[in-house]
């Protein structure tokens, strides 16, 4: 999925990863000059993220929609 973050982790040490785990899927692509941007974490461990004025995102987490 284009535009999901992705966690990729190397498990057996040889500088290739083993595993690919999509974090956060369900982002909106349609207005590329106002993407989605700016990701970062609060203190409690939640995701903020800055989206575009015309992106309309329905963001799912493996536990479901968020």
């Amino acid at each position: 999925q284009s535009g999901s973050p992705i966690f990729l982790q190397d498990t057996d040490g040889d500088d290739r990863y083993d595993r690919r785990e999509v974090l956060l899927s369900g982002f909106d692509d349609h207005d590329t000059h106002h993407a989605i941007s700016s990701f970062c974490a609060d203190p409690s461990g939640a995701i903020v993220m800055s989206e575009g004025i015309f992106l309309h995102s329905h963001v799912e987490t493996a536990f479901g929609p968020q």
